[in-house]
């Protein structure tokens, strides 16, 4: 059987055709008969939600809200949990963290090849370094409670976390390339491993 993903927000056709490239199903309606969540990409985080008085963000803080709730529900049921992009820092503002404006991270409005280490479960994948595809502008200042970093760049920047039956990536695995990079494929699979 395969697990029922919840998208909280329908931005994108490459997050259910790699879900359902990987095994998955998925829906934009009625999250809690979903086995799971996905968060996908999109607009910035609204910062009085991670107490910044940070200005000139685009946000919905609407959708903000709905995620977080979202998250809560999810969490404290025990069901697995997918954030990309966005949707990680909104998995580390649910957890207690900060963000922070970065350089370097995104191309002339494209995506960007960014050198990662790896640690933990993401080492266990993908070796001890390799590329991965970004385009961010936002990320994790002060890590959440609970998370713990398994990708890094050379900046520092954090570009993926995990919890208990959570994974997170700043990285875009659902739109990653062949071509020397990390293979986007096996973070869906190694979600998929959470419901078994």
């Amino acid at each position: 059987m395969k697990p029922l993903i919840f998208i909280s927000n329908d931005v994108s056709p490459n997050y259910p055709r790699a879900l359902t490239e990987n095994g998955f199903e998925f829906t934009y309606s009625d999250p809690f008969s979903a086995d799971g969540l996905l968060i996908p990409g999109g607009g910035d985080v609204t910062p009085c939600l991670y107490s910044s008085a940070a200005k000139n963000y685009v946000s919905d803080i609407r959708l903000d809200v709905t995620e977080l709730y979202l998250l809560k529900r999810f969490i404290s049921s025990g069901k697995p949990v997918l954030g990309i992009c966005r949707g990680l820092q909104v998995v580390n503002v649910f957890f207690g963290g900060t963000l922070k404006n970065v350089e370097g991270h995104i191309q002339s409005g494209e995506d960007k090849r960014v050198f990662c280490k790896f640690t933990g479960l993401l080492r266990d994948l993908f070796g001890a370094s390799g590329f991965v595809n970004c385009r961010h502008h936002q990320a994790i200042d002060r890590l959440g409670d609970g998370l713990n970093a398994v990708a890094t760049a050379k900046d520092g920047v954090i570009e993926a976390v995990v919890g208990n039956k959570l994974i997170a990536t700043q990285f875009h695995p659902e739109r990653t390339p062949d071509d020397g990079f990390i293979r986007g494929g096996d973070i869906f699979k190694l979600y998929k491993s959470f419901f078994y």
